[in-house]
């Protein structure tokens, strides 16, 4: 009698906790959190429980017509809305297809279009979306516990890291790291990392280097270029070196200075208990200009 062996390729998955925290910035006694409309423009938004709507500007409302993202039926009617002065005031209402905070995705939301000048706010057609939600002022922290930020990551089996896996793990960092969520980003390091040349630290010592990062640069974006090189490390088999190379732009609306150029990334990341991690980060600037 033949004795059939099937292997069987299983594949782990992971989840993202679901509570999000989004660093702020303060200032002018308002909060303010990065957002971003219909995968298309990126924008420091008030946090205002007191707006019914989310209130875009209309020059903001023009652009996202020219790059395609707003359609015909995407614009509902008119209304009218009461301004910071008493004023009432006419407004066109549209549907936005997607708004991103963090990590956190929501889709079809009700918005203002308001005159140009006027305040980009986040209202309750997007924060009643995004509940249970609440605000720690002490640290400028949004807290977002929604199931919406519930996020599935697929891992295979295999104790080796393969190409595709490493490469969909840096897109995936890359996006975390610009949303500015920082337990998201937390999560994808192990407890102790070879850390930017201060030797090996803990994940809490990152995590106050990256949110003393968050602070001072409310704008980041971090575009892939290439991935350079992946192979496994002689010494650890079970592990995956992984280099590439990104352009950056980082920009404090605040200060009115930002800094761009290339950097040259090289991660070292290992399989744990079906999700991966890095045990190694280390970076190189290409290239620097201030502005």
């Amino acid at each position: 009698m033949k004795t059939k062996i099937v292997f069987l390729t299983i594949v782990f998955f992971y989840l993202y906790a679901n509570a999000e925290d989004i660093l702020l910035s303060h200032r002018g006694g308002v909060y303010y959190t990065p957002v971003t409309l219909n995968d298309t423009i990126e924008l420091e938004f008030v946090i205002d429980s007191g707006a019914s709507l989310v209130y875009i500007p209309d020059h903001v409302f023009e652009q996202l017509k020219a790059d395609n993202s707003i359609e015909n039926s995407d614009i509902l009617g008119k209304g009218q809305s009461r301004i910071a002065n008493g004023d009432i005031v006419d407004i066109i209402i549209i549907n936005i297809k997607k708004l991103t905070i963090g990590q956190t995705e929501i889709t079809n939301i009700k918005a203002g279009v308001g005159i140009n000048g006027s305040l980009v706010l986040l209202g309750q057609s997007a924060l009643k979306r995004l509940e249970p939600w609440s605000l720690d002022t002490k640290k400028s922290i949004l807290k977002i516990t929604s199931k919406s930020i519930s996020k599935k990551r697929y891992v295979s089996s295999s104790q080796k890291i393969g190409r595709t896996e490493a490469l969909d793990f840096i897109q995936h960092y890359l996006s975390i790291q610009n949303s500015r969520s920082l337990d998201a980003l937390m999560s994808l390091y192990a407890p102790k990392v070879d850390f930017l040349g201060r030797g090996v630290v803990s994940s809490k010592f990152i995590a106050t280097q990256k949110e003393r990062y968050f602070r001072e640069w409310p704008k980041i974006q971090f575009d892939m270029i290439k991935l350079i090189e992946t192979k496994e490390p002689s010494s650890h088999p079970d592990q995956q070196m992984v280099k590439y190379s990104t352009t950056y732009d980082l920009y404090n609306d605040f200060e009115h200075r930002g800094r761009s150029g290339q950097m040259q990334h090289t991660l070292i990341l290992k399989k744990e208990n079906g999700s991966i991690k890095i045990v190694s980060e280390k970076v190189e600037s290409l290239s620097q200009n201030s502005y």
